[in-house]
């Protein structure tokens, strides 16, 4: 079956994809100090962790993970990177609500969020 979407129908695809990102993946402490989050990239080995719960709450590990290939425990191809890890919750939610059309607004709305390059984002094989 072949679905025909509209010019229309496309933004307002996209603004439920950007508000679903907005409402569900902005870091607990927001978007306004993309300094704090480049100079936690140089103080972890360029590895950044972007929380999406305060660490008070039950789901501690619920976050986004920005990686530039250098931690020897994550198998991660050279050419992927830069790229956002996403626990599979959350990913899976994604692909159910919107198909792999997601990603690519995903990375877009990234950069321009924190200011850093990203080249890919997928999931990763951890729960909540």
């Amino acid at each position: 079956m072949i679905y025909i979407i509209t010019e229309e129908q496309n933004k307002r695809l996209l603004k439920q994809i950007i508000k679903y990102l907005d409402d569900n993946l902005t870091p607990y402490i927001g978007w306004e100090s993309t300094k704090e989050y480049k100079k936690g990239l140089k103080l972890n080995d360029n590895e950044l962790f972007l929380h999406f719960t305060d660490d008070e709450d039950d789901y501690d590990d619920n976050h986004m993970w920005y990686s530039l290939h250098t931690n020897p425990n994550v198998s991660l191809k050279k050419e992927d990177c830069p790229i956002v890890l996403i626990p599979d919750p959350i990913a899976n939610s994604l692909n159910a609500y919107f198909g792999e059309g997601w990603k690519p607004i995903f990375i877009e709305w990234f950069q321009k969020n924190t200011g850093l390059e990203l080249k890919k984002v997928d999931n990763f094989g951890w729960d909540n």
